[in-house]
């Protein structure tokens, strides 16, 4: 994790550059220098005993399409990587043995060149990166946009686009959440499932949906 994902930078993490000089500086340490950067730093050693913990009990894989991931350490070759509506992380299947179709879940994934809903939605536009704000009265972090070019924040995707015709929007509470209704419902009834999100709106998008029987 970067301290260039979050906005403002969180300075308990290296920025990217400085990550790629810990690994060289890995390469290059003598396991007990390396133990004691691990428990008296915030230097090169102490960022990567934070990454050995993420790592731990993970693997490492490429999808055909070339994208480096991380996903358990039982995945095979041939699992598949899926986004499941619903889930926040991706999420590795396996087909059955069985002739039914289903599919084994062998645990979540994550791919960095995805983790902007790019599956779904397709790439952000140029200069625009999702990072993580902290909301400090709710204590959570947010994700927004950022423009790298005029360090804008935009708060909602700009690859969704405008709501439909009806549609409004409003953050409710400290959690800073949206919630949308349409002039056929109240206030009340108003819900937290994007218009722009439903089974419906993806496919006119022109992606393609299946359905999974999980085991």
């Amino acid at each position: 994790m970067y301290s260039n994902i979050f906005h403002p930078p969180h300075y308990t993490f290296l920025n990217s550059e400085e990550s790629m000089l810990a690994v060289l500086w890995a390469l290059n340490a003598q396991l007990e220098a390396f133990e004691d950067a691990c428990f008296y730093s915030r230097d090169h050693g102490k960022y990567l005993c934070n990454v050995a913990d993420c790592l731990l009990g993970r693997s490492l894989f490429t999808t055909h399409d070339g994208h480096l991931c991380l996903a358990p350490e039982g995945a095979q070759s041939g699992d598949l990587m899926m986004v499941l509506l619903g889930c926040l992380s991706l999420m590795v299947l396996r087909p059955s043995d069985h002739d039914h179709g289903g599919h084994q879940v062998i645990g979540e994934a994550y791919c960095h060149d995805l983790s902007n809903g790019e599956a779904l939605l397709g790439s952000l536009p140029e200069n625009v990166e999702g990072v993580l704000q902290r909301i400090q009265i709710a204590g959570i972090n947010e994700r927004v946009f950022i423009n790298r070019r005029s360090g804008s924040i935009l708060e909602e995707d700009p690859r969704l686009g405008p709501l439909p015709p009806g549609w409004q929007s409003e953050k409710r509470g400290d959690n800073s959440r949206l919630w949308f209704w349409n002039t056929d419902m109240s206030e009340a009834e108003a819900t937290q499932e994007d218009p722009r999100m439903t089974l419906e709106a993806l496919r006119k998008r022109g992606m393609e949906l299946k359905t999974f029987e999980l085991e």
